[in-house]
């Protein structure tokens, strides 16, 4: 829902162009960022994972 909401007002803020790329980029920079940081942090102790 909240990600339906943010493409709305990218739209309303960059037009209706330019403001769905800007969406798309700040995505795909917040899934980039989620992946390194679950690939490459420390497990946390007592996961029971290898």
């Amino acid at each position: 829902m909240a990600i339906a909401a943010s493409f709305v007002t990218a739209i309303f803020a960059g037009g209706r162009v330019f403001g769905p790329v800007l969406w798309f980029g700040a995505l795909m920079l917040g899934a980039a960022a989620v992946f390194l940081a679950l690939n490459l942090l420390p497990a946390r102790r007592g996961t029971g994972r290898r």
